[in-house]
């Protein structure tokens, strides 16, 4: 119906062209739906994150150098990168629920790809599961920060908080894989659990929120495309250090124990910043916490350049993960403020997504290419240090950026 904001899934936008309603509308997710929500994105936290520290094995056991690992950073965010560009026209036609569920169906099947004997092989599959993951984080993120309303920062903070924790929990797994006996029987249940999750939501008939019906012309403007630079430029420094932190390490010369350590702390950065984003957020306007975070994350990419004992890697990774921590679910609460109307989402906004998985794509193949040539033993310690400028540089934009993302008519945002 024109004008209208359907309340729940059983009317999805229709593709009619019309104006956006005065009114917002808001359904809050229910407790099932977000408990399903938060664990498929503890999936998505383990499967994006297994590249950084998966990379040193894979370069092992194929005998890649940087140049072709970082073939595996473009196959899983290109993946992600179709899924962005179909999730707009999937929501439309199956709404938030059939959506995820098919995300994590793929993620599944991706899951397996490990076992692969042929790295094209496991290209192919890590696509699939970049596929799944492109349709999974969208379409979770903007569910919430619909249903959210004034708390989305807030709220998108835990979502991401979730997304963490499956991050810091990737290395123990990747361990369990290296050196555990039964590694089919490992991957085989994470790829069940994940196929579970997903007929659990497919089957779980509580309401969701719909897409607002908009025409796509007046949707793009300049906000817009600043808030798509920044995502492009966080999710590239963000899959920079989680996906070479530890290769970093590891050509360094730092103990075994040490450059295992740096994207678990990396990680728990990142999770412990998430989880103290709602405590600041009480004090300071988001935007201006996002500049801060920035700052940090800018200065611990510094650190990464400057420090060569192990003692200051380790402090770089820790500061690195707690200053970009509040950026992403900062950014993605912005999305329905750049409607006319408050706390919706029209069908374009999955596409902001697609600038994430290009920058997730771009950054770290650009770092592999820096730091060495195609063979497993030629990999340059100094140049990957020096690469690690690239980020430290996307941060710097994005503080400058960040500002002119504010709504002046926006209430209660502070000025920065």
């Amino acid at each position: 119906m024109m004008g209208r904001v359907s309340t729940t899934e059983a009317e999805p936008w229709n593709g009619e062209a019309g104006k956006l309603p005065l009114s917002s509308s808001r359904l809050p997710l229910r407790h099932f739906s977000r408990f399903c929500l938060s664990f498929g994105f503890v999936f998505a936290g383990i499967l994006t994150t297994w590249l950084g520290s998966l990379l040193p094995w894979l370069c092992a056991r194929w005998n890649l150098g940087p140049a072709v690992a970082g073939n595996f950073f473009i196959a899983q965010f290109g993946g992600s990168s179709l899924g962005v560009i179909l999730n707009g026209w999937l929501l439309a036609k199956a709404g938030y629920r059939n959506t995820l569920a098919l995300g994590l169906a793929f993620m599944s099947v991706g899951t397996l790809s490990l076992l692969a004997a042929h790295p094209g092989q496991a290209l192919l599959g890590w696509a699939l599961a970049g596929f799944g993951m492109g349709l999974l984080i969208p379409a979770g993120n903007l569910a919430l920060a619909q249903a959210s309303g004034a708390q989305a920062a807030g709220a998108l903070n835990g979502l991401n908080l979730a997304w963490g924790a499956g991050a810091l929990a990737a290395p123990a797994l990747v361990a369990g894989l290296m050196h555990g006996r039964h590694p089919l029987l490992t991957l085989a249940l994470l790829a069940l659990a994940q196929l579970g999750l997903g007929l659990a939501l497919r089957w779980d008939r509580a309401p969701w929120p719909a897409l607002t019906p908009a025409p796509w012309r007046g949707m793009m403007n300049r906000r817009w495309g600043w808030l798509g630079l920044c995502i492009f430029l966080y999710v590239g420094a963000e899959n920079s250090a989680g996906g070479w932190i530890a290769t970093l390490g590891r050509a360094s010369g730092l103990h075994r124990h040490f450059w295992l350590w740096l994207p678990w702390l990396f990680w728990a950065g990142l999770l412990g910043g998430r989880a103290l984003a709602p405590l600041w957020l009480r004090w300071i306007s988001d935007l201006r916490l996002a500049r801060i975070s920035a700052f940090v994350a800018g200065c611990g990419f510094a650190l990464f350049m400057a420090v060569r004992l192990p003692d200051g890697l380790l402090a770089a990774a820790l500061l690195t993960g707690l200053g970009l921590a509040a950026i992403f679910p900062i950014l993605l609460a912005q999305i329905p403020r750049l409607s006319a109307a408050e706390n919706q989402v029209r069908p374009a906004d999955p596409w902001l997504f697609l600038f994430g998985g290009l920058g997730g794509a771009v950054f770290p193949a650009l770092l592999g290419r820096f730091a060495g040539g195609r063979a497993a033993s030629v990999v340059s310690a100094a140049r990957l240090r020096g690469a690690m400028l690239l980020p430290g540089l996307a941060l710097a934009v994005i503080f400058y950026f960040l500002p002119r993302l504010r709504r002046a008519s926006a209430p209660g945002n502070r000025v920065l």
